[in-house]
């Protein structure tokens, strides 16, 4: 047999080889069923309802925020249900909430303004002249009875007693330092109490 033969005839086998395994893959394949997994059936059942807040429920910050509006600066405090007004001349209001040294569940915020002309930094470059005072109704009924605690106006919501308290300091006599006292009543009287969400 010549060489032209012989490699024909090897080429042949080695189709008829793939054919045939090519084949045998498809047919086997084909022909097991595949075995599908019982779907459970969905049973119901109650699930307790979760304090926590949905992903479309924003958590309010315990801080609050400050907002510029028409006329000057809206703190607003979701957390513990109030808001204040801020007229204008608090310019680069910012708020530092703190607790009591004595009772933790006192809430303070220090709303501080920039002074003018300052060499350092940090808080001796802020006048402090409004604080609110957030306490527990608990501990308001105690305290209510205490100057200088009693001396100011207190607005309470369902959980909450709340006073704006001035600070006797501005820290600078300057004319922003003069007008910011003199409006630190407009503040005061700006306060807001809502029930907490």
């Amino acid at each position: 047999m010549n060489q032209k033969g012989f490699a024909n005839i090897i080429l042949v086998v080695v189709i008829i080889i793939l054919v045939g395994a090519v084949g045998y893959f498809v047919f086997v394949k084909k022909s097991k069923p595949i075995a599908q997994q019982p779907t459970p059936t969905p049973t119901q059942t109650k699930t307790p309802v979760s304090p926590t807040p949905t992903p479309t429920q924003a958590v309010p910050s315990e801080q609050g925020s400050i907002k510029p509006n028409s006329q000057g600066y809206l703190y607003t405090n979701d957390y513990y249900g109030f808001k204040l007004q801020f007229p204008g001349s608090f310019e680069g209001l910012k708020v530092k909430m703190g607790n009591d040294t004595t009772e933790s569940s006192v809430k303070y915020f220090r709303f501080q303004v920039p002074k003018s002309e300052c060499i350092s930094s940090g808080d001796a470059c802020y006048m402090n002249p409004v604080t609110a005072a957030v306490y527990p109704k608990s501990v308001w009924q105690d305290w209510s009875k205490e100057p200088p605690y009693n001396q100011y106006p207190v607005k309470s919501n369902a959980s909450y007693s709340i006073s704006v308290l001035p600070w006797q300091d501005l820290g600078e006599n300057t004319p922003a330092a003069q007008q910011i006292g003199a409006d630190i009543s407009k503040v005061q009287s700006s306060l807001e109490v809502y029930n907490r969400q």
